[in-house]
């Protein structure tokens, strides 16, 4: 619990299945139905942003050789 009020770890949950809008829907069933929640959806007390992303190729010499 320290580590959470410290704002070493983040509060989070994410739902492990999908919550249709209506009752009525039976899994397997309905293809086009209205979700509520889907599968992953959640909450996290954080934001995150990505600013000024640089990425390079490896160089061109590089190989990759699996070992047997």
């Amino acid at each position: 619990m320290d580590d959470l009020l410290l704002g070493n770890n983040v509060l989070q949950g994410h739902l492990p299945v999908t919550y249709r809008a209506s009752a009525t829907a039976i899994a397997g069933t309905c293809t086009n139905t209205s979700v509520l929640s889907p599968f992953g959806y959640g909450i996290s007390y954080t934001s995150f942003e990505y600013n000024n992303s640089n990425f390079a190729a490896a160089s061109s010499s590089s190989s990759i050789a699996p070992a047997v």
